[in-house]
């Protein structure tokens, strides 16, 4: 996931020293250090803003040099985004469609800092992490930092039909403890609280991976086929507030299969006795 950080997110990063700042401090981090291809734009638009602020603070002595030379730090660590034509264009239209619709972001003689970083998020395709959601989400995702999650959800099959090549493309396998192997897959991946809750196509795919394993298990069975346990199939679901490591997701992965069936709940779990006839 993508991500573009405002003004007052930058803010907190410039100075890490305050206690209320070192969990967002923390949480970059933690993105930057993750093996996930996900970036962090600096728009050059919330550089001004910041930059600006910093430097009136320090000649009233109530900041110092150093939150100027994180403020640089961060332009070259995290992506930095300009300010293109295309960009002022885009913002253009931005100002005159709020206040079209009588929602304005600034006042009408302000050059209007919202409608230009909206710009630049929509330019990328991004979501912008802010304090100010209510402005900015008219016109991209806007999400606070605590709306932000990582959420996984894998399809885990074992049983008889351990042996049938699926055609899944993310197909994998996974030990669990008990030494005993899943084969299992990544059915789909969340990036807000938001989106975890509309899970029907989810589930409806879930259905039908069900609806496919228990004609093949009848087959298997009616060819003299025996299993010393039934099929099972489990539907872990793990969410983070970074993105983590592909070890890590398997680790935990591995972990939450080791529980007790009873604990977790099957999403099927088919009779190991061959079907009666009819």
């Amino acid at each position: 996931m993508n991500l573009l950080l405002d003004t007052g997110i930058l803010g907190q990063l410039c100075h890490p020293g305050k206690s209320t700042n070192q969990p967002v401090s923390e949480w970059v981090e933690a993105i930057l250090k993750s093996d996930s291809k996900d970036r962090i734009y600096l728009p050059e638009v919330c550089d001004y803003e910041l930059r600006r602020k910093l430097l009136h603070l320090i000649s009233k002595g109530q900041s110092t040099q150093r939150s100027i030379s994180r403020l640089n730090e961060l332009c070259e660590l995290l992506d930095y985004l300009p300010v293109e034509t295309a960009t002022f264009r885009m913002a253009a239209e931005f100002w005159s469609k709020s206040r079209s619709q009588g929602s304005p972001t600034a006042s009408i003689d302000s050059l209007d800092g919202d409608v230009i970083l909206a710009a630049q998020t929509a330019m990328v395709g991004v979501t912008v992490v802010t304090t100010n959601r209510k402005h900015l989400s008219q016109f991209v995702p806007a999400r606070n930092r605590s709306e932000i999650i990582w959420g996984y959800a894998f399809v885990c099959i074992r049983g008889p039909v351990d042996n049938i090549a699926f055609e899944w493309s993310d197909h994998f396998l996974v030990q669990d403890s008990f030494g005993r192997t899943w084969h299992c897959r990544q059915e789909a991946l969340w990036h807000s609280r938001e989106e975890m809750l509309n899970k029907a196509e989810l589930v409806a795919q879930l259905m039908s991976d069900v609806a496919d394993i228990e004609p093949m298990y009848r087959k298997l069975i009616s060819a003299g086929h025996r299993a010393n346990e039934p099929t099972s199939i489990r539907i872990p679901i793990f969410v983070y507030s970074i993105p983590v490591s592909r070890c890590q997701q398997l680790e935990d992965l591995a972990a939450t299969l080791a529980e007790d069936l009873n604990d977790i709940g099957d999403a099927a779990n088919i009779p190991n006795e061959p079907p009666p006839t009819r």
